[in-house]
């Protein structure tokens, strides 16, 4: 009841790391729970990062190694590849980083213990939270270390000692090995010195804990720098690809879909607020801690609504704003209310949490009423690896051979158990996928092989056989309301490329 009378404002309550603890562990373990019952198949992102875990390396081709080690060890000490220990460092990664915000909050807003309190709780309840707690991503990691980095940039204004810098430069280092975005850190706490405390800023540059910061950070990141100089800059070339800027520019219309996903991304009325805080603080409001949270969320947003309206951008793209706005817009609410509105907010969001835990345990009988379907691309994989498995049987088949990364990477997991390998057609010199790098197709390959397609077959795979047979086409449910078609060649005869 205690918790219950928290929510509503009534009567004294303990705001200490001891609380929040059993409040965080109640919503780790139901998001467990839910993850183990999750119907869902692995996302093809996802059945790469499992590939990732069992290749351990310092890079690879699209990301950093951490999300990949993280996969490994979770798969290697339980023992399974199952789609629930795979994606079992979500929600224990996320409780984590709610824990670095209650403490960055409690160094920032020392007098309050409310604010880091309801600050931890806010990012738990997330509805980027709790989507991500479903699944595995680059995001996870990232989050963890970027809520940890700025822990400790918090911790600078007691002094700017050696022991911070080391906190920093570990957190910077191992967010840049989980994802590039944390790079972000940097350019944030750069912007915060040159325009809100230069004066700090001039006694770090002349500290040695700088030094620290980024000797570390360096040494953590120089095994992946390494990687990429011997295998040409793959995942630095693919993180610059991913932006896209060699196509059309300009897309208003992007730029409005990505503004309006922050909505869902933070939730309506935090997003809301921080629009609002943002708005006062340039018309003059001076609240230095408020600041400092601004700009380690507010230019990360406009980057990527930049990069959006160049081009295009991913809602999650600018997930690392979110650990300071959160604290900023619960701080705003705790000591400037209206606190009926944060209640409403937790409310929504906790809604939201319970929904989409649940509509993942129910996914393939889910048949919303809207023209959008949400587990589409992560149904009906299981079933089709298994159409696949029986294809083969018999067939004498030297390899599986597919032409779209999706097919590659949901194969390769599901047929794990399986000798018959999974290629990968190369169309040009350069590889531009994990796939292309380390499975390509190649006169080497056993024939016959047996090529599958999830989209328009491509004509340039069967005009390189001598002898192409059509075995059949299958339409195997992805969803309550839609299906996949799949298409089968029997090929032989490769005329090289």
């Amino acid at each position: 009841m205690a918790y219950l009378r928290s929510l509503a404002g009534d009567g004294p309550y303990e705001y200490n790391s001891r609380s929040l603890a059993y409040l965080l562990a109640g919503l780790l373990s139901f998001r467990i729970i839910a993850l183990y019952f999750n119907q869902t198949d692995l996302f093809f992102d996802e059945a790469q990062y499992w590939l990732w875990g069992k290749e351990p390396d310092f890079g690879y081709f699209s990301k950093p190694p951490v999300l990949g080690w993280t996969i490994g060890a979770f798969t290697g000490v339980f023992g399974s590849d199952s789609p629930f220990i795979i994606r079992l460092a979500s929600p224990i990664m996320h409780t984590i980083t709610a824990m670095f915000i209650y403490l960055a909050a409690n160094e920032i807003y020392e007098w309050d213990t409310r604010i880091g309190f309801w600050s931890a709780v806010a990012y738990a309840t997330l509805p980027a939270v709790s989507l991500s707690s479903t699944l595995i991503s680059t995001d996870v990691p990232l989050l963890m270390f970027w809520s940890a980095a700025l822990y400790g940039f918090t911790r600078l204004f007691r002094g700017i000692i050696i022991p911070t810098g080391w906190i920093i430069g570990a957190a910077l280092g191992l967010g840049l090995m989980s994802k590039y975005a944390m790079v972000f850190f940097v350019i944030c706490a750069s912007l915060y010195f040159l325009f809100e405390n230069r004066e700090m800023g001039w006694r770090l540059l002349a500290s040695k804990a700088l030094i620290i910061i980024f000797g570390l950070a360096f040494l953590i990141l120089l095994p992946n720098i390494h990687w990429n100089l011997n295998n040409g800059l793959a995942t630095v070339s693919h993180t610059a690809d991913n932006a896209n800027w060699g196509q059309s520019m300009f897309h208003p219309q992007k730029l409005v879909e990505f503004f309006g996903a922050q909505f869902g991304v933070f939730g309506p009325i935090m997003f809301g607020s921080l629009l609002v805080i943002l708005w006062r603080h340039i018309r003059g409001e001076k609240d230095r801690p408020i600041r400092m949270l601004l700009w380690f969320s507010v230019p990360i947003i406009l980057v990527i609504m930049t990069q959006a309206f160049l081009s295009r951008a991913h809602a999650n793209w600018a997930a690392t704003a979110y650990p300071a706005a959160t604290i900023l817009v619960t701080a705003v609410f705790v000591q400037k209310g209206p606190w009926r509105l944060f209640q409403g907010s937790l409310v929504l969001h906790l809604i939201f949490m319970v929904l989409i835990s649940l509509g993942a345990v129910f996914a393939p009988k889910v048949n919303l009423p809207i023209k959008a379907d949400p587990y589409y691309r992560t149904l009906g994989w299981a079933a089709f690896s298994d159409d696949v498995r029986e294809k083969l049987k018999g067939g004498g088949y030297g390899a599986v051979l597919a032409h779209r990364r999706v097919v590659a990477a949901e194969l390769i997991y599901y047929l794990r158990d399986l000798k018959t390998p999974v290629k990968m057609w190369k169309p040009n010199p350069n590889p531009h996928n994990h796939y292309e790098m380390t499975r390509p197709f190649n006169a080497l390959v056993k024939e016959p092989v047996l090529y599958v397609s999830d989209k328009k077959v491509s004509q340039e795979v069967l005009g390189k056989f001598a002898n192409v047979e059509l075995i059949g086409t299958r339409d195997i449910a992805a969803s309550a309301k839609r299906a996949r078609r799949f298409t089968y060649y029997r090929l032989s005869g490769f005329k090289g490329k």
